[in-house]
């Protein structure tokens, strides 16, 4: 009753199983096992598993058996590989022990294989990611470290030996790799790790680390925290990486920019000068009475002066924005608002590009809703650079008909 209880029990244990002969041929299998290989009951019973074995991998099973029928132990497990009936191959552990009788002289095998193919996908492809993964920070110059909270301790790919200058038999310990991080730059990096590790801010940072030559490197660095099954962090995980020719390209740009803004400074001025002497001519020609027994200026002539003083403000405007340009570029750009009238200032506005719209013998018009409001808040000289620019981009790609320029309000907004 116990011999027939143990074949059942094996008939439908969910993992193959089989009995062995000493010659390795197949006393006796289970469906299990059947269903792995693809081979019927019959079919495996002519066979031996030395058949159906991947060949790099026989040598070491049939070691594994010699030292199991001397008495070299009771049992031995494995990880190998099957040829299954269709020709492709199946990863399985299998364990071995052996069955001796009253005299203790070997009489069979009983074996367990185990399919672990997907287990074994599932290695190969996190085997293949890694290695995708080292590759990368290889690629990038970036150093891997992982720090065990609780003791301190730390382990560090090369890269980061490298980046902090250290020998490779040195054994760093937060300790050591905190020592190195400028002592300007130390409690704060020592608050964002306890911060990290509390949950209430991310690792994400830059700092200066001493090297032991003398040489500063500046630092970039980013962490994540690993927590176990009862939510408490054990383990952080980071990467840094040397950005000291960025920083030191980052310096010679914004060199470059307060260049760039000083230049653009002196020639402002430069232009300035010349340009505010138009305008005020312009205003004296207009606002001044002829003297006694003289012509007064010719009707045609006034709005041709005014289009100079008009023209020669909106080039002023423009020299003040290239100013406002580089102030954008060095983060020191400010709008200016104060109420103006609009209609005026768009009316002013169409008439300076009126004459090239004539040129390409297009109509110009403007029409303001009678809704917008007299007087608006905002700031003139920028929006008037806005509108200039919109109006002279119209004409300029317009073959035929007209430029519209229509004011009207909009969710309270003109």
């Amino acid at each position: 009753l116990s011999g027939a209880w143990f074949m059942a029990a094996m008939e439908h244990s969910p993992i193959g199983t089989a009995l062995v002969g000493l010659d390795g041929r197949w006393l006796w299998t289970n469906q299990a096992l059947q269903d792995t290989l693809g081979y019927g009951r019959e079919e495996l019973e002519r066979l031996s598993f030395q058949d159906i074995t991947y060949p790099d991998d026989l040598d070491k099973d049939l070691e594994q058996v010699e030292r199991l029928i001397a008495g070299d132990g009771p049992a031995y497990q494995m990880e190998k590989r099957y040829y299954r009936k269709d020709g492709s191959i199946v990863w399985c552990l299998l364990s071995v022990s052996i069955v001796r009788d009253d005299r203790g002289i070997a009489e069979c095998f009983i074996s367990i294989v185990d399919d672990i193919s997907a287990r074994r996908a599932v290695e190969q492809d996190h085997a293949a990611l890694t290695e995708r993964l080292m590759l990368a920070t290889q690629a990038g110059g970036i150093g891997v470290w992982e720090w065990d909270i609780a003791t301190g301790a730390m382990i560090c790919d090369a890269k980061m030996f490298e980046l902090y200058g250290l020998e490779m038999l040195d054994e760093p310990d937060y300790g050591s790799l905190m020592a190195a991080v400028d002592a300007g730059h130390r409690a704060r990096i020592e608050a964002m790790l306890l911060g990290t590790v509390a949950g209430i801010c991310v690792f994400d940072t830059e700092f200066p680390v001493n090297l032991p030559t003398g040489d500063v490197r500046q630092m970039r660095a980013l962490a994540t925290v690993d927590c176990n099954a009862a939510g408490e962090p054990v383990r952080m995980i980071g990467t840094n990486w040397d950005i000291t020719e960025h920083c030191r390209l980052m310096l010679l740009a914004d060199e470059s920019v307060r260049s760039k803004s000083e230049f653009l400074a002196t020639i402002s001025h430069e232009l300035r000068t010349p340009l505010n002497s138009i305008i005020g001519f312009s205003r004296l020609v207009l606002d001044s009475a002829p003297p006694p027994g003289e012509a007064a200026l010719p009707a045609t002539a006034k709005p041709h002066i005014e289009l100079v003083r008009d023209a020669s403000a909106t080039l002023l405007t423009i020299v003040d924005d290239v100013l406002d340009f580089s102030r954008i570029e060095a983060g020191g750009f400010e709008l200016s608002p104060a109420p103006f009238e609009i209609r005026p200032m768009v009316e002013n506005a169409v008439e300076i590009v009126r004459a090239g719209a004539q040129d390409k013998r297009l109509a110009m018009t403007l029409a303001v809703a009678d809704d917008v409001p007299t007087a608006v808040i905002g700031d003139q000289s920028r929006l008037r650079q806005i509108l200039l620019n919109l109006m002279s981009n119209a004409i300029k790609f317009t073959a035929s008909g007209q430029v519209s320029v229509d004011v009207r309000m909009q969710n309270g907004l003109v």
